[in-house]
């Protein structure tokens, strides 16, 4: 959030950290918005732009009134203005949490018990410069306690013990606006 308060454009991004986290290959993922049929440098052009989310469970749409999403920029009068915002999180797990996050700080914040799919629109009055975007949390289920606690590391200090967790989430890269 900080680079990205700096002014600087970065799409987010994922990967496993396998051998420091305990998340296996390929369980964070990546989702690049392009259009169908694109090539592999078309499509690494898209996720350059900022135009996806990343996940380790949820699914997470953004996107503006006017059909703008992720990587784009929206422009405003030099007096600023409202932007409508349609937000979108889904997973086979309950969702925790919805936020909308502007130029680092929670601007909208929705906390949910047991809903698996959740869909709102929401006017956000800009009066500057800024990025916004959108992140979820959800509580993964699959696994009993038991066969959770299955997963723990028996072998690692356990002053550095990271145990498994339920915590799924996804974020998306910003839209812009200027």
């Amino acid at each position: 959030y900080r680079l990205l308060n700096c002014g600087l454009r970065l799409a987010a991004g994922s990967g496993s950290a396998t051998g420091v986290k305990q998340a296996p290959v390929g369980y964070n993922r990546a989702y690049v918005r392009t259009a169908p049929g694109v090539s592999l440098d078309e499509f690494y052009k898209a996720w350059k732009a900022g135009r996806n989310f990343v996940t380790n469970g949820p699914m997470l749409m953004l996107r503006t009134e006017s059909g703008g999403g992720p990587g784009d920029t929206i422009q405003l009068p030099k007096e600023g203005g409202t932007i409508k915002l349609h937000v979108e999180a889904q997973f086979d797990q309950p969702l925790a949490s919805l936020e909308i996050v502007v130029n680092g700080e929670v601007a909208k914040a929705m906390k949910f018990k047991d809903a698996k799919g959740i869909s709102s629109t929401i006017e956000l009055p800009i009066a500057e410069g800024s990025w916004i975007t959108a992140r979820c949390t959800a509580e993964d289920r699959l696994l009993s306690d038991d066969e959770l606690e299955a997963y723990k590391d028996p072998s690692a200090n356990n002053s550095f013990r990271v145990a498994p967790s339920r915590l799924r989430f996804a974020h998306t890269s910003p839209i812009y606006v200027t």
